[in-house]
């Protein structure tokens, strides 16, 4: 896990190194640089594999023709060695990082076919003058761009980009109200205009003076059927992969360590781990405020496994000071409330292990959030305007400007995916595959993890394991009111009966609370300034009657749009306007 940043068709020393040492709590490790008349590319590094100073990065093959700044991990890089060395390749590291380079050297771009894991990395063939970039199937590292005309520039973070004076701080207006509607941008766009994300499962390719973008991989060219596949087998074929997903990711040179919320997912991480040999397996749980109900799960799972438990509660000593750095962190406006929890909680794993193991992406792969339900048929005989309440509660709060759209069209033209004819509930999960997991949910993690140098890996996340899920029928995932089908049932013999029939509990984080007491007065200061953007978007008249306070459900859209537009308030003043 690392950070890079580069760019094609310019050279600046001070440029590169300023764009690295913004990145620096991603790698503390050490830095790297490396420059020809046509590229350059910088490297903080986060030691993982191989800590010796051969892992050193930017790193280049046997001939010096060809660079690489990597960030991530490919997990299966001990097999893909041992048939590049069987090839003739010679190695100078233990690294997966130079498993990247042979491979381009044996298989070209379709290299990134063999990768499993999660990167995103920055190759500069200098025979062909070609530079490449590259993210992961699913997004898990962040990539982001800027272009014009035949220059690029990229990093791993949005605020590295945003060294370069001549790249303009202007927010994109799409991109706010979006994240109005979302919590976050989605989409390849971001909130400054004209900076974009390399999508999940592509590579940009610069050379000869153009700048293309190659998709490798999608989740729309899965096939929806696995044929006339039985439950069982399914659920046999599925537990294989998880638990192969879950092995892979116990590759580390330094400790590691399971974040045990007690829920389904994360203690399902802990059951396969432990069934893998794994000595001692370390484990990390945090709530908020008094007692938390979720200790109590996360006990239960630890003593059936024998883990070396740790329990902490998350309490800010300064909730303002504290959201300011979660903003800055978060390098884009994102403003799930999670962020507090992951933050705070990896600032105190860091003192136990350098790599930590997290539950995300068994909802969006098996349907485990409770809006999945919506895709009962029954649902569609519900009126129409009850249908946009409860779907606010799915967090679409979408006004542009001073109009109320149908949210519920809005809703139904959102997953109206390409799928041919796709069920209703497989449409909605790949949009959340495509949009909600890289683009909010993945970047919390990434993000809050690394401010404090932690690597986070989602043994869910292995795109074998997805690819497989996603061509599920619905009725494996969702059987009647049981979400999680197939998991629940696989999981059965494995972990205690109340963690498998357990509801989902997100991590219940008191923003109402906040926003009515310690937060009024911060949120007040800064976004009722007349100069404010909040106040120039959407009238300073607005934003007062956020305030005032209201009873049930007109209370809730309040804070939830007053949170957003203090997240989004405090990253302009931090990105913008700096």
């Amino acid at each position: 896990m690392c950070g890079i940043c580069g760019f094609y068709g310019m050279k600046d020393r001070p440029l590169l190194e300023a764009m690295a040492g913004v990145l620096v709590h991603r790698g503390p490790d050490d830095s790297g640089f490396y420059e020809d008349e046509r590229v350059s590319l910088g490297h903080r590094r986060l030691s993982i594999i191989d800590l010796s100073p051969q892992g050193r990065q930017p790193m280049a093959n046997e001939d010096n023709t060809i660079w690489l700044a990597f960030n991530g991990e490919i997990y299966n890089f001990r097999d893909l060695r041992a048939e590049l060395e069987n090839k003739g390749h010679i190695f100078r590291s233990h690294t997966d990082s130079e498993v990247i380079l042979h491979s381009y050297e044996e298989n070209g771009l379709s290299c990134v076919d063999n990768f499993r894991g999660m990167f995103a990395f920055a190759l500069w063939d200098s025979n062909k003058r070609r530079l490449i970039i590259c993210r992961d199937r699913i997004g898990k590292k962040p990539l982001y761009y800027w272009q014009n005309g035949e220059r690029l520039i990229f990093a791993s973070e949005l605020k590295s980009l945003l060294c370069c004076r001549e790249i303009p701080r202007e927010v994109n207006m799409e991109g706010f109200y979006s994240f109005l509607a979302f919590q976050y941008v989605p989409g390849v766009e971001t909130a400054v205009k004209n900076i974009f994300r390399v999508p999940p499962g592509n590579m940009l390719i610069a050379e000869n003076g153009t700048v293309k973008l190659r998709e490798y991989w999608s989740i729309r060219k899965i096939v929806n059927s696995t044929g006339d596949i039985s439950a069982d087998k399914a659920m046999d074929r599925m537990g294989h992969l998880l638990e192969e997903s879950a092995n892979l990711r116990l590759v580390s040179d330094v400790p590691l360590g399971v974040l045990l919320s007690g829920g389904l997912d994360s203690s399902s991480i802990v059951a396969l781990i432990s069934g893998s040999g794994v000595k001692s397996i370390r484990t990390f749980s945090a709530g908020f405020g008094e007692e938390s109900d979720e200790f109590k799960y996360a006990r239960i799972v630890s003593g059936e496994f024998n883990t070396e438990h740790r329990e902490f509660i998350v309490k800010p000593a300064n909730l303002a000071l504290t959201l300011k750095k979660i903003v800055w962190h978060m390098d884009e406006p994102i403003a799930d409330g999670g962020a507090f929890a992951t933050y705070m909680i990896a600032e105190v794993v860091k003192q136990y292990v350098k790599v930590i193991l997290v539950g995300e992406g068994a909802d969006e792969l098996f349907a485990g959030y409770s809006w999945h339900r919506l895709s009962s048929p029954g649902f569609a005989l519900i009126p129409g305007a009850i249908k946009n309440r409860l779907y606010f509660y799915l967090n679409t709060f979408y006004r542009r400007k001073k109009n109320q759209p149908d949210i519920y069209k809005e809703f139904k033209e959102r997953f109206n995916l390409k799928g041919g004819r796709r069920d209703f509930l497989s449409r909605m999960m790949f949009f959340e595959l495509e949009n909600l997991l890289p683009n909010c949910l993945l970047m919390k993690v990434d993000k809050m993890t690394m401010a404090h140098s932690l690597e986070a890996r989602a043994p869910f996340l292995d795109h074998k394991l997805i690819e497989f899920a996603a061509a599920l029928p619905a009725g494996f995932k969702m059987r009647g009111l049981t979400n999680k089908y197939i998991l629940r049932k696989f999981m059965e013999n494995k972990l205690p009966s109340e963690i498998v029939n357990r509801k989902k509990r997100g991590f219940l984080v008191p923003i109402t609370k906040w926003l009515n007491g310690e937060l009024k007065k911060y949120a007040e200061d800064i976004l009722l300034r007349e100069d404010s953007f909040s106040a120039c978007a959407l009238g300073l008249e607005k934003i007062r009657t956020l305030f005032i306070p209201r009873s049930g459900l007109r209370e809730l859209e309040n804070k939830i749009l007053l949170w957003r537009l203090l997240v989004f308030e405090l990253w302009f003043d931090l990105n913008i306007l700096k």
